[in-house]
């Protein structure tokens, strides 16, 4: 079963950060240090899914600006952007979605973008991949 970690960035509950992690996973340090809560690295090979729900509250051309400046920062920092996307099932008014080796170089893309006023509610949501064992493995 995996964790699920909630936390309020600033006490406010419109920016918070929502991560899953194995029970089993590593924690970074330096994301411990910058969140003061366990964040987790992704074991070497294997790749996580990060959403970035959020409410615009700007014109289409605003957003359009912040995709492009979002996806020039991802190939800077070598996270794959997947795209902009509309939730149907999420309050949210749209949803980025990004496929990358850490935390750490998630935090480093968007840093270099920063938040627009514009993005006026959002929260983080990583997934991270499950090992699951054959069922026909003999436990050790």
């Amino acid at each position: 079963m995996p964790n699920i970690i909630s936390h309020r960035i600033g006490g406010s509950a419109a920016h918070q950060l929502i991560f899953i992690t194995p029970p089993s996973a590593e924690l970074s340090p330096e994301s411990e240090r910058i969140y003061r809560s366990p964040i987790v690295l992704r074991k070497r090979g294997r790749d996580m899914i990060f959403l970035l729900y959020f409410d615009w509250n700007g014109s289409k051309r605003e957003l359009a600006e912040w995709n492009s400046r979002i996806k020039e920062s991802s190939e800077v920092e070598g996270v794959r952007y997947i795209g902009l996307y509309g939730s149907l099932n999420e309050k949210w008014n749209h949803v980025s979605m990004f496929e990358t080796e850490s935390f750490d170089s998630f935090l480093s893309m968007v840093r270099r973008v920063g938040r627009p006023h514009q993005m006026t509610h959002y929260i983080t949501e990583i997934l991270m991949p499950q090992k699951l064992k054959n069922a026909n493995e003999k436990k050790d």
